[in-house]
């Protein structure tokens, strides 16, 4: 096995775990020899047998609908979209149907951070808080030290996607950013990699307050325009209305199916949008994709300087875990040690779309692979087939080994809540107590005061900024389930705490640890 193929069997291992996830600078450009650059195989040879195994890999993976773009030398080389818009009424994925990218959005982010420095408007290394004085983590002296770079690295040692369900029960980006005072470390600061997405929203807020523009605004003004981005947006109606967009899937019951237009959840995208919220096609992303292998140049227009587009693009931040040391996360950016050049990748994941952005600045290639399944690996799976074959690796199947994988894991899933559902069963037993004793008003600071109502005689938990609705069904006196409507596999199990006389003083939900521990207080009304 070569270098470069055991690299990216490090990236497949990685994918498995985030949203396509993570890297002390180290060798980074200079470990690309110009020698190196002029690959055994031309892109007008190995694109058709490219797309050959695409589609295959595409079916394997029930993927209902593709988009695949590829850059090198400034061009666009390759532009094609493969299967259906919406797996129930059809419609054909073209280069410009519209697709959520997810998590390629923190780049776009970044980069309006990157334009403010090349014009000295702020630092990487300044302090939030030099911008937004009211920034405020768990801990006071984290909060005074915290950097324009440590909200894009992804080394704050805040749990994992922590605030993740504040904002899908319906917060707004101010409530999300207030929430982190409440969110408690789970590992040192800038000793590990643990993604987060709020705090995008705060170096969005501090773009907003050095401009006097809204995150949208600027989105617009200084990339969707200038590159050309035509079918880009930020919002749900910019997905939703467009003429040529792909709807949303995933798999439930083993059966692929569509998340409709009205389904409650969709905002939180839009919330997050710093982080996760752009809608575009692969025509647009094709020239994103110039941009970042042009050295910050598109056509006439120098849009971010070199320096601080390299900057991103370097590694920062080591990835946790893993046997081979060789993936880290810059600004924004996975960096992936690989021979003969490093490749810099993020991938993005939605409620129903999969995605990956990955390029060699050195070779001026790139490659964006948008898919309209949630949960699938196709994307990373045909990006290092792309660079295998581009380098004259032996073919390795990079599709079949992660669909494998996706299979275990997902009977790892489901044997787990079996368990789960047979170990919540055993615990069954009759009530003490009537239903009406668990109603009442509940504290927790982030979600904050919370009610148990009781109606036609089944308990209702009703939470966050929007007044969700979500039932409770008993098991046992102290522990309960809940079922978020419209969400398969989002069950999670509620524990009563009560004192020796059955009063109840408050609860954990299970699904909310993150957050202040899932504690809830009960107070009085």
């Amino acid at each position: 096995m070569t270098n470069h193929s055991y690299a990216w069997r490090r990236l497949l291992i990685v994918s498995v775990a985030l949203p396509l996830l993570c890297l002390p600078a180290m060798c980074w450009a200079a470990n690309c020899a110009q020698s190196e650059l002029t690959p055994r195989n031309k892109l007008d040879d190995i694109l058709p047998y490219f797309e050959q195994y695409a589609q295959q890999a595409m079916r394997e993976w029930r993927v209902p609908g593709m988009a695949i773009a590829i850059v090198k030398d400034n061009k666009v080389v390759y532009l094609k979209g493969f299967g259906k818009r919406d797996y129930v009424d059809g419609g054909i994925v073209d280069e410009n149907t519209v697709f959520q990218i997810g998590s390629i959005a923190k780049g776009f982010s970044t980069v309006l951070l990157a334009q403010l420095v090349d014009t000295d408007e702020l630092k990487w290394q300044h302090p939030v808080r030099r911008y937004l004085p009211s920034f405020t983590l768990y801990d006071d002296w984290i909060s005074k030290h915290f950097s324009i770079e440590d909200l894009l690295t992804q080394r704050s040692g805040l749990p994992p996607y922590a605030g993740f369900y504040y904002v899908m029960l319906g917060a707004n980006r101010s409530e999300a950013i207030h929430a982190l005072r409440y969110l408690e470390p789970v590992s040192e600061f800038r000793d590990n990699f643990s993604y987060q997405n709020i705090l995008y929203l705060v170096a969005a807020a501090i773009a907003e307050k050095l401009t006097g523009q809204t995150w949208e605004t600027l989105i617009q003004e200084k990339l969707f325009t200038p590159l050309n981005m035509h079918n880009a947006s930020t919002n749900l109606s910019g997905l939703l209305n467009h003429d040529n967009t792909s709807s949303l899937h995933r798999v439930q019951k083993g059966k692929i199916t569509r998340i409709k237009g009205n389904w409650p959840y969709h905002q939180w995208v839009y919330t997050f949008a710093p982080a996760t919220g752009i809608n575009a096609s692969a025509a647009d992303l094709a020239q994103w994709l110039i941009l970042h292998t042009n050295q910050g140049k598109y056509g006439d227009k120098q849009l971010v300087s070199a320096q601080q587009l390299n900057y991103m693009h370097s590694p920062k931040n080591h990835v946790n875990g893993g046997a081979d040391k060789n993936t880290f996360y810059g600004l924004s950016w996975f960096y992936q040690q690989a021979h003969p050049c490093p490749i810099i990748w993020h991938g993005g994941q939605t409620s129903g779309s999969r995605s990956i952005m990955a390029f060699i600045p050195q070779e001026k290639l790139g490659i964006v692979v948008l898919t309209n399944l949630r949960g699938n690996r196709l994307p990373a799976a045909l990006a290092m087939r792309f660079f295998d074959q581009y380098y004259g690796t032996p073919p390795k199947p990079w599709s079949k080994g992660m669909l494998r994988l996706q299979k275990k894991k997902e009977e790892r899933r489901a044997e787990a809540r079996d368990k789960r559902k047979i170990q919540t069963q055993l615990h069954s037993a009759p009530l003490k107590l009537p239903l009406k004793a668990y109603t009442g008003q509940y504290y927790n600071p982030v979600y904050g005061v919370t009610r148990i109502t009781l109606k036609d005689n089944k308990l209702h938990l009703i939470i966050g900024p929007k007044k969700a609705s979500i039932e409770l069904h008993p098991v046992s006196t102290k522990l309960f389930t809940m079922q978020w409507p419209k969400i398969e596999n989002y069950t999670t199990r509620i524990l009563f705490v009560m004192d020796k006389q059955n009063d109840i003083k408050g609860m954990v939900v299970e699904k909310f640890a993150k957050e202040a521990g899932g504690k809830f207080v009960r107070i009085k009304e």
